[in-house]
């Protein structure tokens, strides 16, 4: 039994020994063709080939909302005033855009204001962020459309939703 055990020690340390030396001979042709700027550099092995997108974010803070306590689902908030207050961002492909995007925030506001007042409470707070940012951005889609305008931004993200 203890002839098995040293000998598989043995194999483990030889094979160890073997892998060591490979990479390192290979590491060191690899240095050697990339300072001659034939090969490729050890690093580009671990970086990424795909190119970073470009994005730029168009911020609109503190979009306050009176919204409709109605006759929701939830009793308790009949008769009461409830606001909502939005932080948003517009995510644009380019700097162009992104300007383009900030001259239209008044278009982006107004929707905003348009879509949620129309909605009850209870509506709104029993919603997941994601399905309240796919309603936002269909109504934003929607009032670019009406003015015949080209949608300039990519997505909408919602940084601060507070309930009151």
């Amino acid at each position: 039994m203890k002839k098995h055990i040293i000998l598989a020690l043995i194999v483990a340390i030889f094979s160890a020994s073997l892998t060591g030396c490979v990479m390192f001979f290979a590491g060191n042709q690899m240095q050697k063709k990339e300072q001659e700027g034939e090969g490729m550099s050890i690093s580009s092995l671990f970086s990424s080939k795909e190119k970073e997108t470009e994005v730029h974010f168009v911020s609109i803070k503190n979009i306050v909302i009176t919204l409709n306590s109605g006759t929701g689902k939830d009793v308790n908030t009949e008769g009461y005033e409830h606001y909502l207050l939005l932080d948003l961002a517009l995510t644009a492909s380019n700097e162009e855009l992104a300007n383009k995007v900030e001259s239209a925030i008044p278009l982006i506001q107004s929707s905003t204001v348009n879509l949620l007042t129309n909605m009850n409470y209870s509506d709104i707070r029993s919603m997941s962020v994601v399905e309240l940012r796919q309603k936002l951005l269909d109504e934003y889609k929607k009032a670019y459309e009406e003015l015949k305008m080209t949608v300039t931004f990519n997505d909408v993200l919602i940084s601060k939703m507070v309930f009151q």
